[in-house]
């Protein structure tokens, strides 16, 4: 059965990338750190004034995105690896008929 491999070819991606520019990965983990602290300050300010109505949903999303920025070594292939564990899954099951 052939296995779907999606995070070797991230590494690679990523790889050549972070060789190519050297101080990226410094750069995008302190973006990444500033667009999850500034959500959070503005969330929590939002509510100490009596607005952020909107629960923690408009969280998430600048959560996720700042994740992503922060750390595209380790969340990046957390995706890829829960995407591969799907996709193999579904593709066992589709050949076992």
């Amino acid at each position: 059965m052939n296995k779907v491999d999606l995070v070797s070819g991230w590494n690679t991606l990523w790889g050549g990338v972070s060789d190519s520019f050297s101080g990226l990965s410094k750069v995008l983990a302190v973006i990444g750190v500033a667009i999850i602290v500034f959500s959070l300050v503005s969330h929590f300010w939002q509510r100490r004034r009596g607005g952020a109505m909107g629960g923690a949903g408009n969280l998430a999303v600048p959560l996720i995105i700042g994740a992503l920025f922060a750390g595209p070594e380790v969340v990046i292939p957390l995706f890829l690896k829960l995407a591969e564990f799907i996709i193999n899954v579904v593709i066992g099951l589709v050949s076992s008929f």
